[in-house]
């Protein structure tokens, strides 16, 4: 009899663990809820445990996007271990929150499943090392952080492992030697400069010759030509409220793999014609989807893209906005002109650009 009864409880234990009530909620390309079906593209599990809520979103595919513990019911507190993926299955991002902020370690990953970086917080805050990686797996960048500001030894590197950018960080600003370099070698911008903000920045062009030199005084700059003259000038409206470090970080390029593109070019890429030809273009070739019209849908979608040195275009993304829409973007994008492309020191580079495509119904 005693045998028959523990037999009996142990069979009812996974009774009661699973049928802890789940909730199942659809949602939109911006996760929130939604009952139109064309809108929908993930949906979402939530379980109430005693320590919180337990969500999982997923994709429609039913491959798991995220899981995480929130503590409200609102799902609006972060607060333990989360994980993010994309479609494929490969881990985007993962962190650990306590009360809402980043606790640890936070990881992001790059599409083909490496490490893209990896940075320490404490209470939200970062606080230790930062590194950021190529997709191949060699360093990016790397540096030390307090209280969110660099300290110490700031180094990037290109995609070849020589070194782009080295300088000295004091909370967070630039402070002694520093310098970044051009492919061949040269120097773009060396800059030295004391403990109180002062000194001396220069940018070079890549034929050596000097591009900018501007003076430093109490971390604020002011033009040479003011400086060497200053006896004959005391205007203090000379001064820019743009600091070393901002000098140090000015027309930073990026890459995407092992070609460089640039985010703030000296000569920005453009439509022929400017911005007004460019909203005539759109607005006479984009094709409303007839699913979303049938539905009644409007949304605003965020599409990056290169627009390459010979003005083709390239390496189109959407970075917001509702899956109904973004064939149509991307249709849209690639069957645009040539643009006009941008410029850095006069040679044509690869500039990354960024557009929002507007889709409303009146």
């Amino acid at each position: 009899m005693k045998k028959t009864i523990f037999l009996t409880i142990l069979l009812n234990i996974p009774t009661l663990f699973f049928s802890q009530k789940t909730e199942m909620i659809f949602l939109d390309g911006d996760f929130n809820p939604t009952k139109k079906k064309v809108l929908i593209e993930y949906y979402r599990k939530v379980i109430k445990t005693d320590s919180g809520y337990y969500v999982r979103d997923f994709f429609m595919n039913d491959q798991l996007q995220m899981s995480g513990l929130f503590s409200d019911k609102e799902l609006k507190i972060y607060n333990g271990c989360f994980k993010w993926y994309l479609e494929d299955g490969t881990k985007s991002k993962e962190a650990k929150f306590v009360d809402d902020l980043y606790q640890g370690k936070v990881f992001n990953y790059h599409k083909n499943g490496k490490i893209k970086s990896s940075e320490m917080f404490i209470d939200g805050k970062n606080h230790g090392r930062s590194v950021f990686y190529y997709n191949d797996g060699l360093e990016e960048t790397k540096y030390d952080n307090k209280d969110d500001k660099i300290v110490g030894e700031y180094i990037s590197y290109f995609p070849n492992s020589k070194v782009y950018a080295k300088a000295q960080f004091v909370n967070g600003n630039v402070v002694g030697k520093a310098q970044r370099y051009y492919q061949n070698e040269y120097i773009l911008t060396d800059i030295e400069i004391d403990n109180q903000g002062n000194g001396i920045g220069i940018h070079y062009n890549e034929d050596g010759t000097i591009k900018e030199k501007v003076y430093f005084v109490g971390g604020f700059r002011r033009d040479a030509s003011v400086v060497e003259n200053e006896k004959k000038s005391k205007n203090e409206d000379v001064f820019r409220f743009n600091d070393v470090t901002n000098f140090f970080f000015e027309e930073f390029f990026y890459y995407d793999t092992d070609r460089v593109f640039f985010e703030i070019p000296t000569k920005d890429a453009e439509f022929k014609g400017g911005s007004y030809e460019m909203q005539k273009w759109i607005a006479n070739n984009v094709r409303y989807p007839q699913k979303a019209i049938d539905n009644n849908v409007s949304n605003k979608v965020y599409v990056s893209f290169i627009v390459e040195a010979n003005g083709s275009i390239s390496t189109i993304n959407i970075e917001e906005g509702y899956k109904i829409f973004q064939e149509e973007v991307i249709r849209l994008i690639e069957s645009m002109p040539n643009w006009i492309p941008g410029e850095y020191n006069g040679k044509k580079v690869r500039v990354k650009c960024r557009l929002p495509i507007n889709f409303k119904l009146y």
